[in-house]
């Protein structure tokens, strides 16, 4: 789903099933509600870059992850792929709402360090205030934090 923020509140709805919502011109937010495996793994890839396509003023891309629960391996490729035709494009990716085990995955796998702590967020107003503002709520130590041990 492509996400807008509810005026007046720092909630986000997807632009779809909802009337009225706020989009911001250099900012396209996605949540993807599925894990991210090899059977849809291209799927997403092509989802994104379509919405991106649609949307070319997008600096930043926000992806709101609180329905992945698993990544597999071709995922992963899949992953380090997008991010790495983002950069080369000149656009950023944050994450948002990423659950323990997908951050460990994604740690383990060096998402992390490809993309910086910085690009992992509590919340997605968190993620459009530091991409706004550069400021950081004290979500990077939380949001990266492993959950095994």
């Amino acid at each position: 789903a492509i996400m807008g923020r509810v005026p007046g509140t720092d909630q986000y709805r997807n632009l779809e099933r909802f009337d009225d919502l706020e989009t911001y011109e250099d900012k396209l937010i996605i949540r993807f509600d599925a894990q991210l495996y090899f059977a849809n793994a291209n799927y997403f890839k092509d989802y994104v870059k379509k919405a991106l396509i649609d949307k070319p003023s997008s600096k930043y891309l926000v992806l709101d992850a609180r329905a992945v629960n698993n990544i597999d391996s071709s995922a992963i490729h899949t992953l380090k792929d997008l991010i790495g035709e983002l950069k080369d494009a000149g656009r950023e990716l944050h994450f948002v709402n990423v659950k323990g085990p997908l951050r460990d995955v994604l740690k383990k796998n060096h998402i992390t360090d490809m993309l910086g702590e910085e690009h992992f967020h509590l919340k997605l107003q968190n993620a459009i205030d530091f991409i706004d503002r550069g400021i950081k709520q004290s979500d990077v130590p939380y949001a990266m934090q492993s959950d095994i041990g």
